[in-house]
C-alpha cells in the first residue's frame, strides 16, 4: 500500500511529474486540501503521457483547476435538468398506471414480466418504508396500502425506472405511446429513462463527466437516427456506451417544456464559452449543431 502524502508532498509529486505550477503555491495547496487527490487523479490521466505517470508538455495547475470546476458546474446544470425530468416522469408513470390499472397495481405480479424482479422490488419498497419510518408519506399511509402516486415520491428515480422496465409491454404503453404525453415507442422511452437514471447516478456521486462515457447504451429509434443524420452528427451513433451528450439527449426526450430545454441549452453553451481555453466539447460528444438536436421533438 502506498504511504499517505501531505498536501505539500502531493503538490511536489505533481511538479516532479512535469506539471507547471502557474498559480500561487498556497492557493494550489488549498485546492488540494479541499479536493481529494484520488478524486483529481482522473483528471491527471487526461494530461499524462501514454503509459507513463509524467504529464504532457504545457500541463499546468490552473488548467487542472479550471477543468475540475467546469465539471462541477456542468454536473450542477445536469442535476437541475434531471430533477425536473424525474418529477415529470414519475408523475406520468403514477398518473397513467393508476388510471389504467389501479392505485395499488404495483403489488400485483401479473402486471410484470419477471416475478423474481417484482418480488425484489416489493422488498425494496418495504425497506424504504422501514428506513424512512418518520417520513410524512410513510406515516400518512401507515397500516394502509400506499398508492402509486405517493410511492413515486418515496422511491428513487432508479427504483421507479426498474419497476417500469419490468412491466409487461402492454402496460408500458399506457405511459408511452401514440397519443400519450410521451409519444414514443415504449422501448425507446424505457431506454431514455434508463440512460437518464445512469446520468443521474454519475452526477449524484460527483463523478467526472469530461472525456468519459456513461456506462449505458441507448436504443435509438429510427426518428432519433434520422435527426442525427439531418444535423450531420460526426460520431458513432450506436454503441455499448453513451457519450454525455447522448445521455443529455435522453434526458431531454423526457422533458417536453421547450422553455426549460432552451434554458438548459443556454447554460451549457455559456459554460463552454466560459471554459473554452480548457474544454473541448467534442470530448463530451457535443458537435456543431447539438442545440438544434436537443430542441427538436
Amino acid at each position: 500500500m502506498k504511504p499517505a502524502l501531505t498536501v505539500e508532498q502531493q503538490l511536489d509529486l505533481l511538479i516532479e511529474r512535469g506539471m507547471l505550477l502557474d498559480i500561487n503555491r498556497e492557493d494550489a495547496i488549498s485546492f488540494l486540501l479541499e479536493n481529494n487527490y484520488y478524486r483529481l487523479s482522473g483528471y491527471f490521466k487526461l494530461f499524462s503521457n501514454s503509459g507513463s505517470d509524467t504529464f504532457i508538455d504545457g500541463f499546468c495547475f490552473s488548467k487542472l483547476k479550471e477543468l475540475y470546476i467546469f465539471d462541477f458546474d456542468l454536473r450542477r446544470i445536469i442535476n437541475d435538468l434531471l430533477e425536473e425530468v424525474e418529477i415529470t416522469t414519475k408523475t406520468q408513470i403514477a398518473y397513467n398506471l393508476s388510471i389504467g390499472l389501479g392505485a395499488d397495481f404495483y403489488l400485483n405480479t401479473c402486471f410484470f414480466h419477471n416475478p423474481v424482479y417484482h418480488k425484489n422490488f416489493i422488498n425494496k419498497v418495504e425497506e424504504e418504508k422501514n428506513s424512512n419510518s418518520t417520513s410524512p408519506i410513510v406515516r400518512r399511509y401507515e397500516g394502509e396500502v400506499m398508492p402509486i402516486w405517493a410511492l413515486v415520491e418515496l422511491l428513487s428515480f432508479g427504483k421507479i425506472s426498474k419497476m417500469f422496465s419490468n412491466l409487461k409491454n402492454e402496460y408500458r404503453k399506457m405511459v408511452s405511446g401514440e397519443g400519450k404525453y410521451y409519444d414514443y415507442n415504449h422501448h425507446a422511452f424505457q431506454s431514455y429513462l434508463y440512460v437518464a437514471v445512469q446520468l443521474r447516478n454519475r452526477c449524484a456521486h460527483r463523478a467526472r463527466l469530461y472525456a468519459r462515457y456513461i456506462n449505458a447504451s441507448i436504443s435509438f429509434s429510427k426518428k432519433d437516427i434520422r435527426l442525427f443524420e439531418k444535423y450531420g452528427y460526426p460520431y458513432k451513433v450506436e454503441g455499448s456506451q453513451s457519450t454525455v451528450f447522448f445521455a443529455i439527449y435522453a434526458a431531454f426526450k423526457l422533458l417536453k417544456n421547450k422553455e426549460s430545454k432552451q434554458s438548459y441549452i443556454d447554460k451549457i453553451q455559456s459554460l463552454f464559452v466560459q471554459y473554452n481555453n480548457v474544454v473541448n466539447p467534442n470530448k463530451l460528444g457535443f458537435f456543431d449543431y447539438w442545440d438544434n438536436v436537443l430542441l427538436e421533438d
